[in-house]
C-alpha cells in the first residue's frame, strides 16, 4: 500500500494504489474506494476542456434531438427517482448544474417544472437555448447568483467526476436545496465490475477533467451531515461489452486520443444516434454483455452510481 502527500480529497485517507493511465497518474483510495486524478489544484484549473458537440444536430428536426438526448428516458427516470414531486400540479423548481444539451431540462419541463440549468460550454448552451428555448446560463454553477431561490429538485448528472472538491461543492448544492427537496447525483461508478475488468483502460479515466471517481462508499462520504442517502447502481444492458470494444481498440491504436477534453465536433457514436443501425447493434452488445450485466446488476457493481440526496423537512 502507498502513502500519498495528497490526501483523499472525499474521506482524507492517504492509503491505497497508484498506478499510471493516459500520461497521469491516478490513485485509488483504500477506505471510499475513490479514484482521483494526481494533480495540484493549480494543474486542474489551468484545464481547459472542451466540450463542443459539433454541428450534426444543427440540420435534425426537434423530435431527433430529443430522442438523441433520450428525453423521455429521463422523463421516466425523474419519475422514479423523485416520486411525486412535481406532479401534483403544484408550482414546484428544478435545477439541472451541467446541464449539457437540456436533455434532463426538457424531461422535467415536461413533467410541469419550472426549470433551470446552468453549463459553461457555449456550445451546448446554444443547442438548449436556441432549439428548446431553455433557460440556460452559461457559466460554471455558484449559489450566490442565485440570490434567495431555492429548488424542489436539483440535477447533477455526470458533473461530480469534474469537481476537485467534490464534499464542498455538494455542501453549495444543498444550501440552495428547499426542505425536503432531493439532489441527485449521477456519475461512473469507479467499483463498477466495467471499472474493474478494464483497468487503466477504463474509458472513465479518459478526459482530461475527471478528477475525482466514485465509489459507492465515497459517494456516501459527499452527503452533507444531516441529510438523507440513498445509492444504487445501474447500466445499459448492451454497456458491458461496447467498453470492452473500446477499451481494446485503444489499445491497439484505433480511436480517440487519450486524455480528450471532451465529444469534439465529430459526428456522435453509433450507439448514441437513434436509428435503425443503433438498435441492431445495441441488441447484438446486449447479448455479449448478458452475463457480466446479471453479475453486475446482482452484486450492485453496475457502471454507473446514481445518489439521492434528501434534504431533512426543516433546515
Amino acid at each position: 500500500m502507498k502513502v500519498l502527500d495528497q490526501p483523499c480529497r472525499v474521506c482524507g485517507d492517504s492509503g491505497g494504489q497508484s498506478f499510471s493511465a493516459n500520461g497521469f497518474v491516478f490513485h485509488r483510495c483504500a477506505t471510499c474506494g475513490t479514484i482521483q486524478k494526481q494533480v495540484s489544484l493549480d494543474d486542474y484549473t489551468a484545464i481547459n476542456p472542451t466540450y463542443d458537440p459539433g454541428h450534426y444536430l444543427d440540420s435534425e428536426n426537434l423530435e431527433t434531438v430529443e430522442r438523441f438526448l433520450a428525453v423521455e428516458h429521463k422523463k421516466n427516470e425523474l419519475v422514479r427517482l423523485v416520486g411525486n414531486r412535481g406532479l401534483d400540479n403544484a408550482p414546484r423548481n428544478f435545477l439541472d448544474v451541467g446541464c449539457g444539451m437540456g436533455g434532463f431540462l426538457l424531461a422535467a419541463r415536461g413533467l410541469g417544472f419550472d426549470v433551470l440549468g446552468f453549463e459553461p460550454s457555449e456550445s451546448h448552451a446554444r443547442v438548449a437555448r436556441t432549439l428548446f428555448n431553455l433557460p440556460v446560463r452559461s457559466e460554471y454553477f455558484s449559489s450566490g447568483v442565485l440570490g434567495d431561490q431555492k429548488f424542489d429538485v436539483i440535477m447533477l448528472a455526470h458533473v461530480i467526476e469534474h469537481i476537485f472538491w467534490p464534499k464542498s461543492f455538494m455542501t453549495e448544492l444543498a444550501n440552495v436545496l428547499k426542505p425536503g427537496g432531493k439532489l441527485i447525483v449521477i456519475t461512473p461508478n469507479a467499483g463498477s465490475l466495467i471499472s474493474k475488468v478494464s483497468g487503466s483502460g477504463w474509458p472513465m479515466l479518459r478526459p482530461i477533467d475527471h478528477v475525482t471517481l466514485l465509489a459507492k462508499s465515497g459517494a456516501k462520504r459527499i452527503v452533507p451531515a444531516g441529510f438523507g442517502a440513498e445509492v444504487t447502481t445501474s447500466e445499459y444492458s448492451w454497456e458491458f461489452a461496447s467498453t470492452m470494444i473500446s477499451v481494446a481498440k485503444r489499445r491497439v491504436g484505433v480511436g480517440p486520443a487519450a486524455n480528450e477534453g471532451g465529444q469534439g465536433a465529430s459526428a456522435p457514436p453509433a450507439l448514441r444516434y437513434p436509428g435503425i443501425r443503433a438498435r441492431v447493434l445495441k441488441g447484438v452488445l446486449s447479448v455479449a454483455s448478458a452475463p457480466f450485466y446479471a453479475y453486475s446488476a446482482l452484486t450492485n457493481e453496475s457502471a454507473c452510481i446514481t445518489l439521492v440526496v434528501t434534504a431533512p423537512s426543516a433546515f
